[in-house]
């Protein structure tokens, strides 16, 4: 089979782990016994088996003799056992882990995203939406399942956390997003209705919007089509910010604030910490609201916080890399948005820095690996000079 037939599945190939494969395989997991426990290895555990199998055509189709590519699989396979029975045990072995790895998450995701995208070209527009349509559908079932069947609360999802599959939806339904002059996807507002669903059953608000002013904004056909997307995006915000919820997401949404001060604080109190960072391993600045200690203490947590415990991407993103981090990101990405602009690279990327405000974003691979793709897919289709709103 040649690597010309393979390279357009290939392609599509993160699109399909991080729609569909992986939010499957973790529900899966929730369900057998001591699974729930073993649950945070399985993401890194796919996208590491995805990268391995990734590197095998690479290889193939190299050019050299087909020893030479034998000897290299060889070694790579080689590589990948010593990691497993020397490296992972030697890691697992060090108290308290290093503290360092998970900070690592944005850039090893973002450069596999590049990578792939290099070796096998990125996805078209349609694979984001027909995959994003998938993993929407996926989560309304298991809404459905869980007001209906399995008796358990609304939020409850084993696809995942629910705030990285919103981001990931978002990222997917700007696939969608088309200005004057540009050629939407076929069936892209079927799709869109596919994503929008499962973007609402995850009850994040700020992704819900996210989406709304993107549509409002870039999103496809004139105004009056789209303002009442946008209304309907607001409604949903407002439902998913009054809807009762569970223990864990309620005090997810009250420790934000709190984890913003004590970063900041944090920050200003630690001599050039805004250039190289904050100590990984050194608590943050404890709360000094006494509503919100009784809060944390009622339900068995302390009031101290590690840069770990940080849930939205920003300010773990300042903390642990200092402002030069932030920069960073910020302006890689940008160059192919401005290379060649699209509604689609535009629309992404404003949402990358909309969703950080309280979401992990890229601590999580699929969301990384999927918003990577998108901006190498909107700046390889066609440029427009000017934004239409």
């Amino acid at each position: 089979m040649s690597r010309e037939f393979l390279q357009p599945s290939l392609a599509v190939s993160p699109l399909i782990l991080a729609c569909v494969v992986l939010p499957l395989a973790l529900a899966a997991t929730q369900a057998v016994p001591g699974g729930p426990s073993r649950a945070g290895t399985v993401e890194p555990a796919a996208w590491f088996a995805l990268a391995w199998l990734g590197a095998l055509p690479v290889l193939r189709g190299s050019g050299g003799s087909a020893l030479k590519t034998l000897g290299a699989a060889l070694v790579l396979g080689l590589a990948t056992l010593a990691l497993f029975l020397y490296a992972a045990p030697a890691l697992r072995a060090v108290s308290p882990p290093p503290a360092w790895i998970p900070e690592l998450t944005p850039p090893a995701f973002l450069l596999l995203a590049w990578l792939w995208a290099s070796s096998f070209g990125p996805p078209s527009r349609r694979a984001f939406l027909v995959c994003g349509g998938i993993l929407g559908l996926l989560r309304c079932l298991e809404l459905t399942l869980n007001l209906t069947v399995l008796d358990r609360l609304p939020l409850t999802c084993s696809l995942g956390e629910p705030d990285s599959l919103a981001c990931v939806l978002v990222f997917c339904l700007c696939a969608a997003l088309s200005a004057r002059g540009e050629t939407p996807p076929g069936r892209a507002g079927l799709w869109l209705f596919a994503i929008l669903p499962g973007l609402a059953a995850c009850f994040s608000a700020l992704a819900l919007f996210t989406a709304g002013w993107c549509l409002l904004f870039f999103g496809p056909g004139r105004l009056r089509l789209r303002l009442p997307l946008f209304v309907l995006c607001l409604l949903l915000t407002a439902a998913a910010l009054i809807l009762p919820l569970d223990q864990s997401a309620a005090l997810t949404r009250l420790e934000q604030s709190r984890q913003w001060l004590a970063v900041f604080q944090a920050l200003g109190e630690t001599p050039g910490a805004w250039l190289a960072g904050l100590p990984l391993n050194q608590p943050l600045p404890l709360d000094t609201s006494p509503d919100l200690l009784s809060l944390l203490q009622a339900i068995g947590r302390g009031p101290a916080m590690r840069l770990s415990e940080v849930h939205a991407f920003w300010p773990r993103l300042t903390a642990s890399w200092g402002l030069p981090g932030p920069l960073l990101l910020l302006g890689l990405p940008a160059v192919p948005v401005l290379r060649r602009p699209t509604a689609f690279g535009a629309g992404a990327y404003a949402a990358c820095l909309s969703l950080g405000l309280t979401t992990p974003l890229l601590y999580s691979g699929s969301v990384a690996v999927v918003l990577g793709l998108a901006l190498l897919s909107a700046s390889s289709g066609p440029s427009r000079s000017s934004a239409r709103v």
